[in-house]
């Protein structure tokens, strides 16, 4: 009798078992089935096949992997202190002709009106304040913020770039280019380098195990010229570089 029990049992845990593997498989069937039929009504159909909700179309943002959620989109109607870009998206009036491309296509830095007095006018028409003029640091795509800078007449113990820029004196020569034209780096003294140290034109020493290990060193990469074959650089020059850099950073805060 138990014996019987115990089969009746297994009999029927193995149609439980068949029938909830029918019911998922249907249930895969389904999606996949609805997979190839398409999005649903509320939902926007990317060129890829993807699916996104329809309420995320004409909202200034792409979704599908090729921006055709945004493409012919009406008008929405901005109100008068708004800006309409060509998707129909809205952003806020004060926006437009600020030096950043928000609508997809950039139209709201198109056209833009003259600077005012107190802004340099960048070669595309973008306006920056104008104590960001040399300040050594290229603010508009060609850089022309940068040239024609007046020397600001450094001090003794700096040394003058080009473009009027000051540095700490200690910085000329020392391997890495300060100045945005790297004369802080032009005919520097010979210090007589070592026999384990490469010398590079500039008069610079630099680690032998630094030549040809795939990066320039040089001012002109001359070590890593007529190398044999490409060497990894050792973990002790990427720390080196990266707390000579980091002590830049300091200066500069200074």
């Amino acid at each position: 009798m138990q014996a019987t029990r115990l089969v009746f049992a297994l009999l029927f845990g193995a149609l439980l078992i068949g029938l909830c593997t029918a019911k998922q498989s249907k249930k895969d069937l389904k999606v996949r089935h609805q997979a190839r039929q398409g999005c649903s009504s509320d939902q926007f159909t990317c060129n890829s096949g993807w699916c996104i909700p329809s309420y995320w179309q004409c909202d200034g943002m792409d979704d599908c992997i090729g921006g055709e959620d945004e493409s012919n989109c009406p008008s929405t109607g901005c109100s008068s202190g708004q800006f309409t870009c060509n998707s129909g998206w809205c952003i806020p009036g004060y926006w437009q002709c600020d030096g950043m491309n928000d609508c997809s296509g950039g139209e709201d830095e198109v056209n833009c009106p003259g600077c005012s007095s107190d802004q340099f006018t960048c070669n595309n028409g973008w306006c920056i304040p104008g104590y960001w003029q040399c300040d050594n640091f290229n603010d508009c795509l060609g850089g022309e913020d940068e040239l024609n800078c007046p020397s600001t007449g450094c001090s003794s113990d700096q040394f003058t770039c080009n473009s009027g820029w000051c540095i700490p004196g200690y910085w000329q020569c020392d391997g890495m280019n300060d100045c945005s034209g790297g004369e802080d780096e032009v005919n520097c003294p010979s210090t007589g380098c070592s026999s384990d140290q490469f010398t590079c034109n500039s008069g610079w020493c630099i680690p032998g195990y630094w030549q040809c290990d795939g990066m320039d060193d040089c001012y002109g990469g001359e070590d890593e010229m007529n190398c044999p074959s490409y060497k990894r650089a050792p973990k002790e020059k990427w720390e080196k570089l990266t707390r000579k850099v980091e002590q830049k950073k300091k200066d500069m805060r200074k």
